[in-house]
């Protein structure tokens, strides 16, 4: 396990609700500025957005159009991330982290089992079992996707992060097949539960899970 005692604390911050292009641009400048200045802090940023569908680097089929979607009342925007469209929105909680993963011991796929362990790690407190499956980046609770996870790394440093569904309406996962998945379901603490998590409340506990279970998936 890498020892992370020298390194600088990765600093947390809970944004509240922020359109996504503004958050998106505000990982890519802090990103380059830790590429530009190597003592820069390492974050974790959770947010919520209003309702956005975004993609990653492949585009699939049934996606909507930009037009259909802002009849919805759903921006459309395109990113670099991995992974196919998805849906975020009010009541969901996403969390970018932005690490340097050499310093930390971590390799992008240790990295990515940290977000989604973390994930786990959140919702068993909250009386929700959830599981990995293996080649399905995510979290799954009796075949139904609860979480998603899509990254970027350019030059050892991390972009984008992961999602979890708290209480937020399921219906815009209806609208495309959401992370590519046909006949997939999707699901929330709320309905798996019926108990109602404030994001903003949920969110240091959240911020914890995540930075731990990253730490003990260094190598």
């Amino acid at each position: 396990m890498s020892d992370w005692s020298d390194l600088p604390p990765i600093v947390p911050r809970h944004w509240g609700c922020v359109p996504y292009r503004q958050a998106l641009l505000a990982q890519r400048q802090h990103r380059e500025a830790m590429l530009e200045d190597p003592v820069l802090s390492e974050v974790i940023w959770t947010m919520e957005h209003p309702s956005v569908v975004t993609t990653g680097r492949r585009v699939p089929r049934g996606l909507p159009s930009a037009r259909a979607l802002r009849r919805l009342g759903t921006e459309l925007v395109s990113t670099e991330r991995g992974g196919l469209a998805t849906w975020h929105g009010p009541g969901q909680i996403v969390a970018y982290v932005l690490l340097r993963l050499r310093s930390r011991g971590l390799s992008v796929p240790a990295f990515i089992e940290g977000l989604e362990e973390g994930m786990a790690s959140f919702l068993r407190g909250r009386g929700v079992e959830a599981e990995r499956v293996p080649a399905r980046p995510g979290l799954w609770v009796e075949g139904a996707k609860i979480a998603s996870v899509g990254v970027h790394v350019r030059k050892g440093v991390t972009l984008h992060g992961c999602a979890l569904n708290l209480t937020c309406d399921l219906e815009p996962f209806d609208w495309f097949p959401p992370c590519g998945l046909q006949n997939g379901r999707v699901t929330s603490v709320l309905q798996l539960q019926g108990i109602a998590i404030d994001p903003a409340q949920a969110a240091p506990a959240l911020q914890e899970a995540l930075l731990w279970s990253l730490y003990q998936a260094t190598s």
